[in-house]
């Protein structure tokens, strides 16, 4: 029986929510600029977290920024 263990390695369902979450955080975050009539977002910042229970992995990304108007 052999038995190895990989490090470093890449999970493309992983990458794919993580590329989900930033794109529906940055609409969120665009959106809400908008309603405060701004026409510019400067220092953005996205920060992901992942939440693990036995068998729920939950992935949070937020996204940050100062919304400005630019005339």
């Amino acid at each position: 029986m052999v038995s190895r263990v990989f490090w470093g390695g890449k999970s493309n369902s992983y990458s794919e929510e993580f590329s989900k979450g930033r794109e529906l955080a940055l609409v969120a975050l665009k959106s809400q600029a908008a309603l405060l009539s701004a026409n510019i977002i400067i220092d953005v910042c996205v920060d992901y977290n992942q939440f693990v229970n036995s068998d729920i992995v939950l992935i949070v990304v937020t996204a940050r920024g100062t919304a400005a108007v630019i005339e």
